[in-house]
Formats: C-alpha cells, structure tokens, sequence
C-alpha cells in the first residue's frame, strides 16, 4: 500500500533488530517480491492453467501417459514386486 517505511519499522520492532540491519532489510525485500509476484499473477484462474496458450496439448500428454500406464499393468507389477521377490527367495 506504499508504506514501505512504516512497514519496516514494524518488521525491525517485531524482530528486535535496527531499522537497517541485513535480516530486517532481507526479510523485507522477500515481502515485497511476494507482493509483487502477487500482483502479477492477479486475473490468473483455474481455466488459463490448463486451457492457456500452450498448456492444453500439455495435459493431453500427461492425460495419456497415465492412462496407459495405468491400462498396461504397470501398477499392479509394482505393487505385487516385493511379493513376488519374497516368494522366489524362499525357494
């Protein structure tokens, strides 16, 4: 809100530290480049994350990497290995 000052004098207190000390100066050039980041990611919905420029081919491959790893089996080999393992080293 432009009160950038008032701001780190609350940050020096909370902190107990000097107005100008490399914690309190660090902390809050890390408040504002969330702030900033905040801002520029303002207007940004659910929709554009997989319907934006260049994203929906995106999660058609990764729909159908699953899908076919999921139809070929591949979870059930991982899930009965250990079992499997077990069984032929008992032998």
């Amino acid at each position: 809100m432009g009160r950038t000052q008032e701001a780190m004098l609350n940050l020096a207190y909370f902190r107990k530290e000097p107005r100008y000390s490399p914690e309190v100066r660090r902390e809050m050039a890390e408040i504002e480049a969330a702030v900033q980041e905040h801002a520029a990611c303002k207007g940004l919905h659910l929709w554009g994350m997989f319907f934006g420029s260049g994203n929906f081919i995106r999660l058609v491959i990764a729909f159908a990497l699953f899908f076919f790893q999921q139809g070929s089996g591949q979870t059930s080999v991982d899930y009965y290995t250990p079992q499997i393992f077990n069984s032929v080293s008992h032998v």
